[in-house]
């Protein structure tokens, strides 16, 4: 296992690194603060405290939470203007710091696009370089392939050039020829 000392030397030299937004690169829940801002900040706040202790997956917990309150775009474009980001004190260093080593810094969040796109140009991560509300899917041959979900939506277990058993077993969908991936995207 890696210690903290190999993990400071990995966050050294990364060539990436990916910020959750909300409770990280920002003080609060985005998504709880619109419902607050729309009067179901209760509903939503228990829900979300639900789906992050109990492993709900995110597409039942972004659609719980919704559900609730339903904001239009409009809604969420005053809640823009009028709710300024709260940052985590310290973060616009941090992102300043790791992109003049030459890291991209990625936001990556399963809220809303557009409130997270005037948090990236607050602390200076391109638009480009936001994941708002976007399923991801690993395809890979490994475990640590299969680790990397979540927080992707889903794995697909690969085997065309070498099968292992214990991924096939951890994959709900494995595949052996890309064939196979390409046959569901032509319907």
């Amino acid at each position: 296992m890696t210690d903290q000392a190999d993990v400071r030397q990995i966050w050294q030299t990364a060539d990436a690194v990916c910020f959750d937004v909300d409770s990280t690169v920002i003080t609060e829940e985005g998504l709880d603060e619109l419902a607050n801002y729309c009067g179901v900040g209760d509903k939503v706040a228990q829900l979300t405290k639900e789906a992050m202790g109990n492993g709900m997956s995110f597409r039942e917990a972004l659609t719980l939470r919704l559900d609730l309150f339903k904001p239009s775009l409009q809604v969420v474009e005053k809640f823009v203007q009028e709710h300024p980001p709260q940052l985590t004190p310290g973060v616009k260093e941090v992102v300043s710091l790791l992109q003049k080593r030459g890291t991209a810094v990625y936001l990556v969040s399963g809220g809303f696009f557009r409130i997270i796109e005037p948090i990236a140009k607050l602390v200076g991560v391109p638009v480009e370089n936001i994941f708002a509300n976007k399923l991801v899917v690993v395809v890979g041959d490994g475990l640590t392939d299969a680790e990397a979900c979540p927080p992707a939506e889903a794995f697909i277990g690969f085997g065309g050039n070498v099968l292992r058993p214990s991924v096939q077993e951890k994959a709900k969908w494995f595949v052996t020829s890309f064939t196979e991936l390409a046959e569901p995207l032509k319907s």
